[in-house]
């Protein structure tokens, strides 16, 4: 929230930007999936618990990254397969 704010530079209860701040977050910042899920969260907590309001605006959330695996060449494993001295 501290972070939102100071994005927007109002005060929190009065902010209509939500969206504004989340692609901040997304285009200029480069956050994860789970930052950004952290993020919506927060969010729909504190116009919900805290103020009382309907959260501003209806959010997709990410879905979550998929990494594929570092695969080695084989003149990688080769160099660490020479590398060793006793097997």
């Amino acid at each position: 929230m501290r972070t939102f704010s100071g994005f927007s530079g109002k005060n929190p209860h009065k902010i209509d930007d939500v969206k504004n701040f989340l692609f901040h977050l997304v285009e200029e910042k480069e956050v994860s999936t789970s930052t950004l899920n952290t993020a919506i969260n927060a969010l729909k907590f504190y116009y919900g618990e805290i103020l009382k309001r309907r959260f501003v605006c209806k959010i997709k959330r990410p879905r979550k990254d998929k990494k594929l695996p570092i695969v080695l060449s084989q003149e990688e494993i080769f160099k660490i397969l020479s590398s060793v001295k006793t097997i």
